[in-house]
């Protein structure tokens, strides 16, 4: 009896220890407003909003060389199926099989375009900046972007982005016009125990629809060469789509300081690195907290906090909008409800309340090795077609997020949500990664992932009723297992996946929604390598894809893009340039469709397109601040073939000259 109170004692001591090592963290007490302040007023740092997450505020610093500028069209720098004009609908030949967290309608043809809260940065500048960036070329296009940043008082900043594409095509009806805006300010109090960040995000997307062309010859026989006289299918359709987003997160971190006590600058910062994704960024591109123990020589101190407890409110609404005054031209395979005039409506619109509580802290770094976070959402949804509520939804969202850092560099991360409400009730998903870093400042690492999840398909292949396409489906969830791992360096990444897919929900041949009964596989392999050797740079992606079968799915089995170039000083210095070619390819394959009244990409077997390369010349520039490029677009297009198509029926532009300025202002 003796020896079993004993060891209960003992088991109680050890959890209450271990509950006190939650809340009592090691943290770098740095200045009163952030971890991070600018050296000087060309120095830019950006960071975003990730509060509610498990991780430590990241700062970047903001990207002011030429690399990579000449592709300022988000089109150029994945792969995707495309209409031929930069601002119009496209889909990725790349998709990630990720769900969504609870009510998603589905439409995604412009996402690429589109300012979100997630996408759209804060700065961190020691005075107003500013930045103005203005691209032109044939077809009348026209790609203006402005930021603008200033703080306004001790902890208090404001922001700006401000997004217009402009362009009339080389071919009929291609006329797209892009307007997107992004509103942000964020407060950060003194004492870092409160933060607020706010957004507000508008994106219109106005752009005609001609239906493709009407003979695929006229293109690929070069029958004429002043594109706008070829026939296309549709002459009178219209998109339009309007969608506003405002948030507002706040963070509370209550925490009481300890007995302070000095240790090594090296300790500390050694502790402390923040690891980098090298697929979106390279490691020079980061600022880790080391850099700002660098700067500031500080103390640690003992804290007991009770973690982060943070808030955030958004509103979102989309409405979508097409039209045709020729609903009879005969490219429709169906009219349901007017043969004078086509327009069908669509608003969504959501409203989400989500609380957490994390033992991470957001403007602190802690050296605690076991990170935990709890979440709960909660969101009303509502789907509107031509001004009638078709459905609300109301659901309860559940999130865990686990982090835990092993000795010898390893690190386990794992997440789970599950939705209880309607429509989507019941879905849950789960994924775990575990990682090995490697060298003293772990810029290496091996990790292996696996995930799984069960969910009601997107609601736009459940109900529709427009007038060319309508449906009512009650479709099974779909499921999707992924495997895979990575090796990660600074300059490299090379990421393994396997996906199983079962009752997979996709756009049949007919343009309609279809549930495939069983499951397939796709095997793919993902490699990216940056190499730099003094003046040359080369970038360079190879993706490889196997899928067990095409019935529901058709993507090219090899895809390749990369860029070499050679960059120096000239005029003692004075001069920056960067002359260079970029090419991408990828194999022949049956490439999905392209629908203008859904505004989606569908199933079809009759065309294969591929095995071309489009190649570009340019020449970037650095005078100063300002960075200048000049792009030879598509150069080879007269004496290659005319081949290259977008997608069926929709070719890719010719040849063209792009002329291109980004000029930052320091106040």
């Amino acid at each position: 009896m003796q020896d079993f109170l004993s060891s209960l004692k003992w088991i109680v001591r050890f959890c209450l220890v271990g509950l006190m090592n939650l809340f009592s963290v090691d943290v770098a007490v740095a200045q009163p407003s952030l971890l991070i302040h600018p050296k000087d007023s060309t120095e830019i740092l950006k960071f975003y909003n990730t509060v509610q997450g498990i991780e430590n505020i990241s700062f970047q610093h903001l990207d002011t060389t030429t690399h990579g500028i000449h592709e300022y069209d988000p089109f150029k720098r994945g792969f995707y199926l495309g209409l031929g004009n930069i601002g119009q609908p496209v889909k990725t030949l790349l998709p990630e099989f990720k769900p969504k967290k609870g009510f998603y309608f589905g439409r995604d043809a412009m996402n690429i375009y589109r300012f979100t809260p997630e996408n759209l940065p804060f700065y961190q500048a020691s005075s107003i900046f500013s930045e103005v960036r203005y691209v032109m070329g044939p077809s009348k296009e026209n790609d203006i972007h402005a930021k603008f940043n200033r703080n306004i008082y001790k902890g208090l900043n404001i922001g700006f982005d401000y997004r217009l594409i402009h362009s009339t095509g080389p071919y009929t009806r291609q006329l797209t016009d892009l307007d997107n805006i992004g509103f942000n300010a964020r407060y950060f109090s003194p004492s870092r125990h409160y933060g607020v960040m706010a957004q507000y995000v508008r994106n219109v997307f106005d752009f005609q629809q001609n239906g493709g062309l009407q003979n695929e010859n006229d293109f690929e026989q070069n029958r004429e060469s002043r594109r706008q006289v070829i026939p296309v299918n549709l002459n009178s359709a219209q998109t339009k789509e309007i969608g506003t987003t405002y948030t507002i997160t706040q963070f509370y971190e209550p925490h009481w300081g300890g007995k302070k006590k000095t240790k090594p600058l090296k300790q500390i910062s050694d502790s402390l690195i923040i690891q980098v994704d090298t697929l979106n960024q390279s490691i020079d591109s980061v600022v880790s907290i080391k850099d700002t123990l660098d700067r500031n020589t500080e103390q640690a101190s003992r804290l007991f906090t009770l973690g982060r407890f943070s808030h955030t409110f958004s509103y979102s609404k989309n409405a979508y909008a097409y039209s045709d005054a020729s609903p009879t031209s005969g490219f429709y395979p169906e009219i349901f409800k007017d043969s004078t005039t086509t327009y069908d409506s669509i608003t969504i619109y959501n409203i989400e309340n989500e609380l957490s509580w994390t033992n991470s802290l957001y403007l602190y770094p802690t050296k605690f090795p076991i990170k935990l976070r709890l979440a709960i959402r909660y969101l009303i949804a509502g789907y509107h077609f031509d001004s009638v509520v078709v459905k609300n939804f109301h659901q309860w969202i559940p999130t865990a997020d686990l982090r835990i850092d092993f000795p010898a560099g390893f690190q386990l991360k794992a997440d789970a949500f599950f939705v209880n409400g309607d429509y989507n009730g019941g879905d849950f998903g789960i994924q775990g990664n575990i990682s090995k870093f490697f060298g003293k400042q772990q810029l290496w690492s091996l990790a292996a992932e696996a995930a799984f999840s069960s969910s009601q398909p997107d609601y736009f292949y459940i109900s529709y009723k427009g007038n060319h396409q309508q449906w009512e489906n009650d479709f099974q969830k779909e499921e999707i297992l992924r495997l895979g791992g990575s090796i990660k360096g600074p300059q490299t990444l090379i990421k393994p996946e396997f996906v199983l897919l079962n009752n997979m929900v996709y756009l049949g041949a007919s343009a309609k929604p279809l549930q495939r009964s069983g499951s397939f596989s796709l095997l793919r392999l993902y490699v990216q390598q940056e190499l730099r050797l003094k003046h040359l740079n080369v970038d360079a992606v190879a993706v490889i894809q196997k899928l067990s079968d095409t019935i529901s799915i058709r993507l090219p089995s090899v895809m390749a893009k990369g860029s070499i170039s050679y960059s120096g000083n000239l005029f003692k210095g004075a001069l920056w340039v960067e002359p260079g070619v970029s090419v991408s390819w990828y194999s022949k394959f049956q490439a999905d469709a392209y629908m203008p009244s859904l505004n989606a990409f569908y199933l079809q077997s009759e065309k294969e397109i591929g095995n071309y390369f489009v190649a570009d010349l340019f020449l970037n520039v650095k005078v100063d601040r300002a960075c200048l490029f000049l792009r030879y677009r598509h150069f080879h297009s007269a004496f290659t073939g005319y081949n290259y198509w977008g997608a069926p029926t929709y070719p890719l532009q010719d040849a063209g000259l792009n002329f291109g300025v980004i000029w930052p202002f320091y106040d």
